[in-house]
């Protein structure tokens, strides 16, 4: 009785693993020899079914960084286009718009939904998230939005990003 109720427990282990996975920030190839990503994954703000992610591309000598929310759920949360997220630093609110969800919709194989929604930003404001000491973030949806605390831990893993992924600032 006892090896099967270890089993049954190793087992159930394993299911919660592979639900959530762990963070990550990662650097993997573009699109051509010349590419090249650095992201972030599985920065689950408040749980499962909400990560708030940031990223850094580089092609052709060209950079550009992006704050990537991908929602997971039961229900469509169908971010708009040109609706923006919100993030609230340190009591200073911050709007950044995007093109919204409705390209990059899916249905997984037990039924839930995923969407995302790529945001361009400035290596600034990579670096006042990083910099912040408290912030929430709020993304739009219909017919609910979803609005979350980014936690020391998340903040914590920008501060790893910004320090990779994002040039100091020049000084003139």
């Amino acid at each position: 009785m006892r090896p099967a109720l270890l089993l049954l427990a190793a087992a159930l282990t394993a299911c919660g693993a592979a639900a959530m996975e762990a963070y990550d920030l990662r650097t993997r190839p573009g699109g051509s020899p010349s590419a090249w990503r650095l992201e972030m994954t599985n920065n689950f703000v408040g749980g499962p079914g909400l990560e708030v992610n940031a990223v850094r591309t580089d092609s052709g000598g060209h950079t550009r960084y992006a704050l990537e929310i991908t929602y997971t759920g039961d229900a469509w949360l169908a971010i708009p286009d040109g609706g923006s997220i919100e993030l609230l630093l340190d009591g200073v609110t911050r709007s950044i718009q995007g093109p919204g969800s409705a390209g990059n919709r899916h249905v997984l194989p037990d039924g839930r939904v995923r969407e995302m929604a790529v945001y361009p930003v400035s290596a600034e404001h990579l670096r006042a998230i990083a910099d912040a000491r408290a912030g929430r973030v709020r993304v739009p949806g219909v017919p609910i939005p979803r609005e979350r605390k980014l936690e020391d831990v998340h903040l914590q893993r920008f501060r790893e990003f910004v320090a990779r992924a994002v040039e100091p600032p020049s000084v003139r």
